[in-house]
């Protein structure tokens, strides 16, 4: 027969620890596994995971927010201009179908001074049309202990990220409340 013994933390040596049985540990352990049984059904452990994720995206989309709130506040705007556009090829991440072509995206390289320093930056945002055009002016927020790190003044560089990932959040999590409201009228009559 094998004996565990358990002593709760801190006591002091003179105290006799409670001896468990192994069959006794078996019983716990099973005892555990059936309230998480009737705890988390199939409809729960879907609506928490959907839930999950939505809160996933929803807090995806905040600290976006929340970077970019921070370079607005701590940052100093300049003036860029566009010097380049950067053409690039996407076949969307496969080999193209018959009859499909690549296509082609543009990137605008952007051109700005501070403190006298000559600096570029290319944008991550590309699109299939060209929406700053060569010469054409920005606004910008730059890190001034490092300005490297900016944020175009746009609506695509500063709030198209965080309010898809937020809206996604929500319609998943939405759609994990309404997932339980139809489990529930379909299946508990």
């Amino acid at each position: 027969m094998i004996h565990i013994s358990i002593q709760k933390a801190g006591e002091e040596g003179g105290s006799t620890p409670a001896v468990y049985t192994l069959e006794d540990l078996k019983a716990a352990v099973s005892l555990f596994f059936e309230v998480l049984k009737s705890k988390f059904t199939l409809e729960s452990t879907i609506l928490y995971g959907v839930i999950f994720m939505g809160v996933v995206f929803c807090g995806t989309g905040f600290f976006l927010f929340q970077k970019q709130q921070r370079i607005v506040a701590s940052g100093v705007p300049v003036q860029g201009r566009v010097v380049e556009l950067v053409e690039t090829v996407d076949s969307g991440g496969h080999m193209p179908s018959k009859g499909s072509k690549p296509r082609k995206l543009f990137a605008p390289r952007f051109a700005y001074q501070w403190n006298g320093g000559d600096y570029t930056h290319l944008s991550n945002h590309k699109s299939t049309r060209v929406i700053y055009p060569l010469d054409s002016t920005v606004e910008m927020f730059i890190n001034p202990r490092n300005p490297g790190e900016l944020l175009v003044n746009d609506f695509s560089h500063r709030w198209l990220l965080p309010v898809v990932f937020s809206l996604v959040g929500g319609v998943v999590i939405g759609a994990g409340f309404l997932f339980k409201i139809l489990f529930r009228a379909c299946f508990e009559k």
